[in-house]
């Protein structure tokens, strides 16, 4: 019998990454309250992520989040491309409720939004790493970007278009769409936006791309990446 312990080594944390719910709006405002969004189960680890994507007005970048009421930080930010902007951030250990009151600030009213919620489990509490891409007409945003063995990616992407035009959709490789709002059918409201997500059980580099259909006047892409615990 040995006469010393025995120790079995520490779990290593695995961070997961689902999608919960979206919003959109398509009123002219310069705050926007998505109330008792669905933010996941509750848990001492959870992380809320938000994706905003926004359109309308040539100046009024998405200035801050607040959710349940606790201000947000920012992960990253588009700023503004043409009419087009979008951000993500994130708040943690929300440790109850699975609903929430969503609010988001401007520098001036937009013409349509359309926000996508994440509920991150068992990630570090700073990101590992950000990115973002934004062009004009026919751009197409790829961001490289890190993610630690069992850590995760959240992205968004989103771009204007002539209000009215058919067919206008967006596809993201090398990561999973999770949610898309605008385009064809929808087509009138000259705007059309997605997010995606994935986690990752060995540390890559990945591109996340995404390209969008149709005649689009400016494009914006942003993504995040998160280790384990």
């Amino acid at each position: 019998m040995s006469l010393f312990p025995i120790f079995s080594p520490a779990s290593a944390s695995i961070a997961t990454v689902t999608y919960i719910s979206t919003n959109q709006d398509e009123v002219n405002r310069t705050n926007y309250t998505f109330s008792s969004q669905g933010i996941g189960t509750a848990a001492a680890d959870r992380k809320v992520v938000v994706v905003i994507n926004a359109s309308g007005g040539t100046t009024n970048d998405i200035t801050g989040c607040t959710i349940g009421g606790s201000t947000a930080t920012e992960e990253q930010s588009s700023g503004l491309q043409g009419e087009t902007r979008m951000a993500i951030y994130s708040l943690n250990s929300v440790s109850s409720g699975t609903s929430a009151d969503i609010v988001f600030t401007q520098g001036g009213s937009a013409g349509v939004v359309m926000i996508a919620v994440f509920a991150v489990y068992g990630a570090s509490d700073t990101k590992n790493a950000s990115g973002t891409q934004k062009g004009g007409s026919g751009f197409s945003p790829s961001i490289d970007l890190a993610v630690p063995a069992n850590g995760g990616i959240v992205a968004g992407s989103c771009s204007a278009f002539s209000s009215g035009a058919s067919g206008n959709a967006v596809s993201f490789t090398n990561i999973t769409e999770r949610v898309e709002y605008g385009g064809d059918p929808v087509g009138d409201s000259g705007f059309v936006g997605g997010a995606a997500s994935d986690a990752y059980e060995n540390a890559a580099t990945i591109s996340v791309n995404s390209a969008f259909a149709g005649g689009n006047s400016s494009t914006v892409g942003c993504a995040v990446s998160y280790g384990p615990k």
